[in-house]
């Protein structure tokens, strides 16, 4: 059991190094965008390797708390780590969360005021989310 915590914790750095390093290739957030998906893509289909079928299902619902804050606004990073606890009740997926949640943190500046950007920034991480939850059944 402690192995299955050893290699679990590894994954999710390995996921968070990913994201910071091919998300930090540009300042410019648009252009960034396919880099958002596929690190969050690649590291939750790596975390997601034989864990319970309440986290896939958790890591789904990660998805659809980043939808539900696509809206027009830019929501806060609070506001993100707060849907995410909300649809979220297993550990693992709430790992999963925190990563993804700092992603956005990492880019929240960078949104200056622009709407559709937030909610391309959203999407981009659900999809990046939902394509490595499906690689990993």
């Amino acid at each position: 059991m402690k192995r299955k915590s050893v290699i679990y914790s590894l994954t999710v750095a390995l996921f968070a190094s990913m994201c910071i390093t091919l998300t930090g290739c540009t300042d410019d957030l648009e252009a960034s965008l396919p880099y958002v998906t596929i690190a969050v893509e690649t590291g939750t289909a790596l975390a997601l390797k034989k864990q319970s079928a309440a986290t896939k299902k958790d890591v789904y619902n990660i998805s659809a708390a980043l939808r539900s804050l696509s809206n027009g606004q830019i929501p806060t990073v609070a506001a993100l780590n707060n849907a995410i606890a909300t649809y979220t009740t297993d550990a693992g997926a709430a790992a999963i969360g925190k990563i993804v949640a700092d992603t956005y943190a990492k880019y929240y500046s960078k949104l200056s005021g622009n709407a559709k950007t937030a909610d391309d920034l959203l999407e981009a991480l659900a999809q990046g989310i939902e394509n490595g939850a499906s690689q990993s059944s």
